[in-house]
């Protein structure tokens, strides 16, 4: 198994896309969503399947464990999430997400597809991840897209941030592009849809290891 260390800043340009997702479909998927005011961690676990959120307060998990949120649109208002371990692939399966910060989160992940702190993939703007890490184990023959932020951006990046976040992606031996898989991590995001815009983002001390 070829094995390389990579130890990345930014990530900003990714390999583009034979085919265009249009955003235009998930958007009207979100309307019909049930916008839900959250204003602690309770909030979540009682609205974890196909919901809007206006987070409303800064929300300490404690150290709680959960699974991945069914989201649309995710509106931050400035607030932080911190303080919490995901068993899956993101916070949110997907989403539209807007003005958060997400601290001291840990993501823990074993499987194929799209892997980050923030969502498996979606549009982001004023998202910011900071003194995280995440550890993916591939398991299954597939592709891994891993980022600090999101697996995959699917239109849109901007004004967001990585900050001292440490990532370790080991790819299974079926999940190398020798099998026809696909490896690729990035400090913000690991791969980005075709004519993606990614813009005023960074991604500072992100220390990434890639194997696979």
């Amino acid at each position: 198994m070829k094995k390389t260390a990579l130890l990345l800043l930014i990530l900003i340009f990714a390999v583009a896309s034979a085919s265009l997702v249009l955003a235009g479909g998930c958007e009207e998927k979100y309307d019909r969503y049930t916008t839900v005011n959250i204003y602690d961690a309770e909030d979540f676990f009682e609205n974890n399947y196909e919901h809007n959120f206006n987070i409303m307060a800064d929300i300490d998990f404690g150290g709680a464990e959960i699974n991945s949120i069914v989201a649309g649109y995710v509106y931050g208002n400035g607030h932080t999430i911190s303080n919490v371990r995901i068993e899956g692939n993101a916070f949110f399966t997907e989403g539209d997400v807007r003005d958060l910060t997400f601290e001291n989160v840990t993501l823990v992940c074993k499987g194929t597809g799209d892997a980050g702190i923030v969502a498996k993939e979606g549009d982001f703007q004023n998202v910011f991840v900071k003194n995280s890490s995440i550890e993916i184990t591939g398991s299954e023959k597939g592709r891994l897209y891993v980022g600090g932020i999101c697996g995959t951006v699917r239109e849109r990046m901007k004004g967001c941030g990585a900050e001292n976040v440490s990532i370790s992606a080991i790819a299974a031996e079926t999940t190398s592009s020798s099998y026809g898989g696909y490896l690729q991590v990035g400090g913000l995001f690991g791969y980005a849809e075709f004519e993606s815009a990614i813009t005023e983002s960074y991604a500072k001390d992100c220390d990434i290891y890639a194997e696979g």
